[in-house]
Formats: structure tokens, C-alpha cells, sequence
């Protein structure tokens, strides 16, 4: 058994990939038989300090808020990490979900606690600078997997030294049970679902498809959406 402390921001209740790919890795884990508490932003803050679900421990803090807020609040969520820490006294430290919530584990001490991080995507090139917090995590990381072989490549052209700590491990969903049918491409139907950001690619699929038409007329493009893009 390994006790592991995961950071993954967001989390269940939260929709989006993040969010589904840790609720399928992080239960299997304990159920495996490893301890293992989960670091979550609390947002909405309406949501639980602290849940059991699915064998594990989910902690909630405010940490955007911290990042935003007064001094004050960065200085309570710093003091509640270490103090986890210090009681949980994890083996293993994982950064599953990277982009701003893993500054309080730089910020709190862990000696000799071996640091996992993940990427699930890229980030802005001044991000893996040394001062940014994508540089500062994959330099102290022992070991970094990505979600993709594409991802690894880019990373470690950004990241000098890290492609001997670096792996990619790619993304896996059970299937759902649900009875398989013929697909028909009599009239073609497209559909794309998830956040309204740039980096989701939508743009793109709406492009393919204006390309498209002249040879597939009756070519259709749902897209199911959400976010801050649709403003």
C-alpha cells in the first residue's frame, strides 16, 4: 500500500476530461489497495470541504480564490497544505492536473517525497520557463507522463533534460455499456462536445467542415458547448 496525495484541479462533481480521467485512475487506485487523498479546488465553494467517495478522501480548498484573494486567504491555503502534508505524510506525491493550484505544493514543504506530474495538454511558452509554474513542476518532477506521444515530443523540446524522466501513458476509458449499431454515412452527422475554449479546436472541426460541403452537402456539425468562448 502507498499512501498518495493527488492534486487534481478540478474534480468530481466538476464536468470536463481532467475530472473524468482522475475519477477513473484515482478509485481504481484505492481500490487497489493504496491510500489515497485527493487536493481539489473548492468550486463552486459550495461544494464539500471534505467527501469520501469511491474509497478515497477528497479535500477541498479554495485554492483559485487563494490565488486571486487577499494575502490572507493565500496564507490559510498554504498553511492548510503543509499541515496535510505533515499529517498525511503521503509516499507519493502526484500532480495530476497542472495549471495553478500545484504553486501551494511549491510552496510547502515534502522532503524526500518522490513528485509525479502529468500533462494533459499544452501551455503558453512562457509557462515552462524556469519561474513558471509548468517549468518549476517539471523541473522538480522525478517522473512526468503525458497523455499523448505528441505532447512528450513538444514538452521535451521546451524542457531541456527532461525526456529521460518522461513518458507518455495515454488516456483510457472503460466503454459504455451501450448496444453497438451500424453507423450510417447516408447523411453524415458530426458531433462535437466540451468546453468553449481555443484550445479545444472547434474552430477547426467548423473549418473541416465548410471545406467539406461541396463534396458531402448534406454533411451536418452539432456541437454541444460551454464556457467562457461563448461570451
Amino acid at each position: 500500500m502507498t499512501r498518495i496525495l493527488a492534486w487534481a484541479n478540478p474534480y468530481w462533481p466538476t464536468l470536463g476530461g481532467g475530472p473524468v480521467l482522475a475519477d477513473g485512475l484515482l478509485p481504481a487506485l484505492a481500490q487497489r489497495g493504496h491510500e489515497i487523498t485527493v487536493l481539489a479546488d473548492q468550486r463552486p465553494a459550495d461544494l464539500a470541504a471534505v467527501e469520501q467517495r469511491g474509497g478515497l478522501t477528497i479535500i477541498r480548498l479554495p485554492f483559485q480564490r487563494a490565488l486571486s484573494d487577499q494575502p490572507a486567504t493565500f496564507a490559510a491555503v498554504r498553511r492548510r497544505v503543509a499541515e496535510l502534508k505533515a499529517t498525511l505524510r503521503p509516499e507519493l506525491i502526484h500532480l495530476f492536473t497542472l495549471g495553478y493550484a500545484e504553486l501551494f505544493h511549491h510552496e510547502t514543504p515534502s522532503p524526500g517525497v518522490p513528485l509525479l506530474a502529468t500533462l494533459h495538454r499544452m501551455f503558453p511558452a512562457a509557462a515552462y520557463e524556469p519561474t513558471g509554474i509548468i517549468g518549476r513542476t517539471l523541473s522538480a518532477a522525478d517522473r512526468v507522463t503525458t497523455c499523448s506521444q505528441a505532447i512528450l515530443e513538444e514538452t521535451c523540446l521546451r524542457v531541456p533534460g527532461l525526456r529521460e524522466r518522461a513518458t507518455a501513458v495515454v488516456n483510457a476509458l472503460p466503454e459504455p455499456a451501450v448496444e453497438r449499431v451500424p453507423l450510417s454515412f447516408a447523411a453524415p452527422r458530426l458531433l462535437c462536445v466540451g468546453v468553449a475554449e481555443h484550445r479545444k479546436g472547434f474552430d477547426l472541426a467548423l473549418h473541416a467542415v465548410a471545406a467539406l460541403r461541396d463534396d458531402h452537402p448534406t454533411l451536418t456539425l452539432s456541437l454541444v458547448v460551454e464556457g467562457p468562448a461563448l461570451g
